[in-house]
């Protein structure tokens, strides 16, 4: 009577099963965590399969979070059991696919969480349970096979899990079945969920020591994925490929293992490191499988990482963001065993790239490869890439791209090539500036019709084939290029030469005219004339006077009066240095090169005055030479001391730059006049 009395109140009211005696509930929460921090504040409900098991592993039941990401299990007689969540069931309000597949961030008191020694702990507190209880892949089909678990007695509330679409946890790779927490597949979760996709590294394994310890410091150490195929290519805007390591017990907390930064001295003074930045060494390297390591064909950032392994590390379709990566080396920055062939390939919109180091690759470090695509570049270093008859560290095929404070060194081609060999892809309004191109082929190269580029306060030395150079042009001459206060030094030919095809071993001869030539590369125009150069009595300055176009601007350069031409067989000087120290001279078949017509160092600007003239008196600038110690096997000269000092054995040249920009030829040289002599 009493069931039946109560039947049609039921009806009125929301009624709770009656509970056996002794029973109770179990209840919690499940969240996504976006960030994977495991932080509470950033979590998300989000539904899920919630099955529970007796403590020998027997199922009792299974339940569906809600939308609220809320489950409850009733009529739990007393005694312990083990919750268990199917991860591959989580798929949020914006994951509504099945190539999704979350890993757990965050478990509650009882989780058993992984070790990265291979063992386990159970969390006494709620909090960071990264992976869940082991290395494999969650098969919630039993509770042997699940991985996030919790041992929890019945009456237990605020069983809460988390888990992140975001969080890398595996090095392991496979293109056969879907690992969870793997590189693959948190791009496959950043391809299905919509709007940004920022991945965290908290790898479950300890970094492997290098095979071979630094003599100085502790031993390198890092985390390797070697990837079994191409990885899928990135179509969702603002996924973030991120290598920093971090810790399993505070996801927030960094790990850096492999300590140090690229090329850094083995001993700073204090505040050495805030004024010289330098790129960090990575934590994860990379070796891509296929024909393309990293593909973004819609908005991506990589950063935090080596890779090396594929013809194309890194190609861009969309806007990027490339940082703190190595590309062609491992993450000690010693060489991969395989060459690539672009390290960084830009094919649409601006890519951003800072502290990026590119090794060993056949064609280009890096190839602005198509119109309307750009680079804004800061901190590269370039290093052995390229051919001699094709390629280069760095190759702009289009408008608008900026490179500064960079280092393009060692380049079997040239070391910059602004536009195509051929003309068919011209290369305009591109600047760079503040940067070391040293010991490449040729040092930068203008192509057929490649105009209004600005080659800024660059050191441009030991190129084997001149220093700012343009090709063979035709019918078709680069225009209006400006070329101002760079450093030369002991590059094969002349510092500036505007036609590659006339002879390479004389400074350029003023003919005393103003007009235009348009067949002429930068319209032809003239160069200045450095009439005399004064030493005053005191010792203190020097006076350069001379004769140029009403209005031009002129850049005068101070020269080793020594430096006449070299001869070719003398060029065996180009110098290596080594890790050691010890210097090496390549050998001179490998070298094609010219003869040198010696060192030009910027030191000031003036204005032709209407009568044609012009003058400008500058200081004697006398610095005690110091000694350098090598940082790599990779040329890095640097020259900016080598001519300062006694004026007696110097000479002055100087170059003329027009209101567009055109740049002319570096002048013949005029000795300082001594008092006197």
């Amino acid at each position: 009577m009493l069931r039946s009395f109560l039947a049609p109140l039921c009806l009125l009211l929301v009624c709770t099963p009656l509970l056996a005696e002794g029973s109770s509930t179990i209840s919690g929460t499940i969240y996504l965590d976006p960030p994977a921090l495991a932080v509470r504040g950033q979590f998300v409900p989000a539904s899920a399969v919630v099955k529970l098991y007796r403590e020998d592993g027997t199922a009792v039941a299974a339940t569906s979070a809600a939308s609220d990401g809320h489950y409850r299990f009733t009529q739990v007689p007393a005694g312990t059991y083990w919750v268990a969540v199917d991860s591959k069931s989580i798929r949020g309000t914006a994951a509504a696919t099945a190539h999704v597949w979350a890993e757990q961030t965050f478990g509650p008191p009882g989780a058993v969480c992984a070790q990265t020694n291979g063992s386990t702990r159970t969390n006494f507190f709620e909090g960071s349970c990264v992976g869940g209880r082991s290395l494999a892949s969650d098969d919630a089909s039993a509770f042997a096979t699940s991985e996030h678990v919790a041992r929890v007695t019945s009456g237990a509330s605020d069983v809460d899990f988390a888990f992140s679409f975001n969080i890398v946890t595996s090095i392991e790779d496979s293109t056969a079945a879907p690992i969870q927490g793997s590189l693959r597949q948190f791009i496959e979760n950043a391809n299905s969920i919509s709007g940004p996709n920022a991945m965290r590294f908290v790898p479950l394994t300890r970094a492997v020591q290098a095979q071979q310890a630094p003599g100085l410091g502790l031993p390198q150490r890092w985390w390797t994925m070697t990837l079994k195929g191409a990885l899928p290519v990135i179509t969702d805007a603002g996924t973030t490929i991120d290598g920093e390591a971090h810790n399993i017990l505070s996801t927030a907390s960094v790990i850096d293992v492999n300590e140090g930064r690229i090329e850094e001295p083995a001993y700073l003074r204090l505040g050495d490191r805030q004024n010289d930045p330098r790129e960090e060494k990575p934590e994860l390297e990379i070796v891509a499988a296929g024909n393309e390591g990293f593909v973004c064909d819609a908005a991506c950032e990589v950063r935090g990482l080596a890779i090396h392994g594929v013809p194309n590390a890194i190609v861009t379709r969309a806007d990027a963001r490339i940082e703190q990566v190595v590309v062609g080396a491992h993450a000690d920055i010693e060489d991969g065993p395989r060459a690539g062939n672009v390290g960084v390939q830009v094919e649409r919109g601006t890519t951003a790239m800072r502290f990026v180091y590119i090794v060993q690759q056949q064609t280009a470090g890096v190839a602005v490869a198509a119109s309307g695509a750009r680079v804004e570049a800061d901190y590269l270093q370039i290093m052995r890439c390229g051919a001699p008859a094709s390629g280069a560290g760095i190759v702009v095929l289009s408008d608008g791209s900026t490179i500064r404070h960079s280092r393009i060194s060692a380049n079997y081609g040239a070391g910059v090539v602004v536009g195509s060999p051929e003309g068919t892809q011209t290369a305009n309004g591109n600047v760079i500036e503040d940067s070391i191109i040293s010991n490449n082929l040729a040092g930068i190269v203008l192509t057929p019709g490649s105009s209004r580029n600005t080659f800024a306060r660059n050191q441009i030395t030991w190129n084997r084939v001149g220093g700012v150079t343009a090709s063979p042009y035709g019918a078709n001459p680069p225009q209006s290029n400006r070329i101002s206060a760079n450093i030369y030094d002991e590059n094969g030919g002349r510092p500036i030469a505007l036609n590659a095809e006339e002879k390479r071993d004389i400074l350029a001869t003023a003919t005393g005219t103003c007009g235009r030539i348009d067949t002429i590369a930068n319209h032809g125009i003239n160069a200045p004339v450095v009439a005399r150069a004064e030493r005053s009595n005191d010792k203190q300055t020097v006076t350069i006077m001379g004769k140029g176009c009403p209005g031009q601007t002129i850049e005068l350069y101070r020269s080793y009066v020594t430096s006449d031409i070299r001869k070719a067989k003398d060029n065996s000087r180009l110098i290596r240095k080594t890790k050691t120290g010890e210097t090496i001279t390549i050998d001179q078949q490998q070298l094609d090169s010219y003869p040198s017509i010696g060192e030009f160092n910027y030191v000031a600007t003036t204005v032709v005055d209407a009568d044609g003239s012009f003058a400008v008196t500058v200081p004697i600038e006398t610095v005690v030479r110091t000694g350098r110690a090598a940082t790599s096997d990779d040329v890095i000269i640097t020259n900016e001391e080598a001519l300062r000092g006694n004026e007696t054995d110097r000479a002055y040249s100087a170059i003329a730059i027009d209101a567009e920009g055109n740049t002319s030829e570096m002048s013949e040289r005029r000795r300082v006049h001594i008092s006197g002599r």
